[in-house]
């Protein structure tokens, strides 16, 4: 084998660890990603439902939009309406088609958001909610670092 051959097999080599390790990145991120999701809807306390729809996913900046299904209903509105886990669902499909458009080694910024608009969702996060003492964002902040830390470590062991 020549000096030539051998560093042609050494890029080659390379070239396919660095293809793995980024779709581990992509999946890696993925997983916490949708884990963080979970979070944030099962952690939102559960009056109407309205909080838990009104979560917000997007990637490189927050998304404070609210939907316009928002704009004219009430916080008191029926408890469980149907619209509200319509639009949660909404959310969630929005979430998948940011993942969809990623690429291993192309990522862009892996820095992934989730939020809400609501005018009360502060108030939600200082601890007013006796169904969120702690908030919702925090806990689902700290949860999925520590589940990003937990995932990466399982698979950078050998």
């Amino acid at each position: 084998m020549t000096l030539t051959s051998n560093f042609r097999s050494f890029r080659s080599d390379a070239a396919g660890v660095l293809r793995s390790a980024q779709a581990g990145q992509l999946a890696l991120l993925r997983l916490v990603f949708f884990q963080a999701l979970g979070d944030a809807q099962t952690l939102s306390p559960v009056n109407t439902g309205r909080y838990r729809a009104s979560h917000q996913f997007s990637r490189a900046s927050p998304n404070l939009s609210q939907p316009p299904e928002f704009a004219g209903a009430s916080r008191q509105q029926g408890v469980g309406d149907p619209r509200y886990a319509r639009l949660a669902s909404e959310a969630l499909a929005r979430a998948e088609s940011i993942f969809e458009t990623l690429r291993p080694g192309n990522l862009g910024s892996p820095v992934f958001f989730v939020s809400s608009n609501l005018s009360y969702s502060s108030d939600i996060e200082d601890g007013t909610s006796a169904q969120a003492p702690e908030g919702v964002y925090a806990l689902t902040r700290e949860r999925a670092l520590r589940n990003f830390q937990a995932e990466a470590a399982r698979l950078i062991r050998p």
